[in-house]
């Protein structure tokens, strides 16, 4: 089920398989080759990241795209709600987050697509536009020093107030 679902996700998805059984790396090569489970995009490792909390294999951790585990179970029980909790989260990050500003967000968007170009000419937009909210705000509010409460993202752009003076 993962190898089909990393084939049909692409970039999407990263699967990650961690081998738990205490097999040598001959073994183990050896096994994934017989299974042609080699190649594409999935990556292998014997490093335990984190426990799933379960005791049996197979078993599997569904992490969002922040890291945080949204689901956990054996695969041969929960398989097909985990295709679906994928397909979810995927639908999900190609139309974009609703906690940031849109014009944010679909740079985000544009990010993940790998269509760099556009995302870039976003940025650029969102930067010319910097200096006339500053301004803009500074008239209409007190609070217009907090850079934050301007603009949330400094860091997305490498911009800070300073240089917006």
């Amino acid at each position: 089920m993962a190898m089909k679902m990393q084939e049909e996700y692409g970039s999407d998805l990263q699967v990650v398989f961690v081998e738990v059984q205490g097999a040598d790396r001959d073994k183990l090569v050896s096994t994934l080759l017989e299974r042609k489970w080699m190649g594409g995009d999935v990556i292998w490792t014997t490093e335990r990241v984190f426990s799933t909390g379960m005791n049996g294999i197979p078993n599997f951790a569904l992490l969002d795209s922040d890291g945080a585990v949204v689901m956990s179970g054996y695969s041969n029980r929960s398989g097909k709600a985990a295709e679906e909790k994928i397909s979810e989260l995927v639908k999900a990050r190609k139309k974009g987050r609703k906690d940031i500003p849109k014009s944010v967000s679909k740079i985000e968007v544009e990010i993940n697509e790998r269509e760099y170009g556009k995302a870039l000419v976003g940025i650029a937009s969102l930067v010319a536009r910097i200096p006339k909210l500053f301004l803009l705000a500074q008239k209409s509010s007190p609070l217009a020093p907090s850079w934050n409460w301007i603009l949330p993202f400094p860091s997305l752009i490498g911009c800070s107030p300073m240089a917006t003076r």
